[in-house]
């Protein structure tokens, strides 16, 4: 038997783990010593979690967006590209560019955002790649 939670099927052992770490999580945030499960309630979690979420994936967001800030600047600096691959860039500022079509498609505003400052920084490098071979 299969126990489904937040659409994704887990056996029931690693269901109960889960739902074990959700308590605890929520008494956590909730500053109580109590992870009783009478003291559970499932709505409340749910946007605790989502708030979690949220954190993990704009933090992964701002890392991932970041990353691209010193290549761009050491390219400006040096004018030199010899060590990126043209075809390489090219294909990565395209699926940027369609990561952000994406969020915008979904209204989704954290998507949207990480990627389009993503593709100014892959369009610099891609630019200055095409300007300094």
């Amino acid at each position: 038997m299969w126990i489904v939670l937040s659409a994704w099927k887990f056996p029931p052992r690693t269901a109960e783990l889960i739902d074990g770490l959700y308590v605890r999580i929520y008494a956590r945030l909730r500053n109580s010593n109590s992870v009783e499960p009478r003291h559970f309630c499932a709505k409340e979690l749910e946007r605790a979690m989502a708030a979690w979420f949220e954190i993990v994936g704009g933090v992964a967001a701002t890392c991932t967006t970041l990353c691209w800030l010193p290549q761009s600047l050491k390219i400006i600096r040096e004018k030199r590209t010899d060590g990126i691959s043209l075809v390489t860039q090219s294909v990565f500022t395209l699926g940027t560019a369609l990561w952000a079509t994406y969020g915008l498609l979904l209204n989704n505003r954290p998507v949207l955002l990480a990627n389009v400052v993503t593709l100014v920084f892959a369009l610099v490098i891609l630019i200055l790649k095409l300007r300094y071979p």
